[in-house]
């Protein structure tokens, strides 16, 4: 059994420095990495990079209703829950 350590992120939780399936030595709790590093807005060219890339965009009969099948029956991540009261419209 390899020894616990603290995640690298600083959140406090504890891992185990090795994998135990593949034994590959961990630093972070698996999505940690990212914490605390920043990711600034979007700069215009690239912005309009993607615009462009995106524009005009064809979807096919056939992806439609390949996506519908799907998605049908699944529960939206959204069901439940409450609006926030200012959002709400009257």
């Amino acid at each position: 059994m390899s020894e616990l350590i603290c995640c690298a992120c600083g959140c406090g939780r504890k891992l185990l420095k090795y994998h135990e399936k593949y034994n590959y030595e961990r630093k972070y709790i698996s999505g940690h990495n990212w914490r605390g590093k920043k990711r600034g807005p979007l700069s215009e060219e690239r912005r309009e990079i993607l615009i462009e890339s995106n524009l005009g965009k064809i979807i096919s009969n056939e992806v439609r209703e390949k996506l519908s099948k799907s998605h049908k029956g699944k529960i939206p991540w959204n069901r439940g829950k409450n609006a926030h009261k200012y959002l709400k419209v009257f």
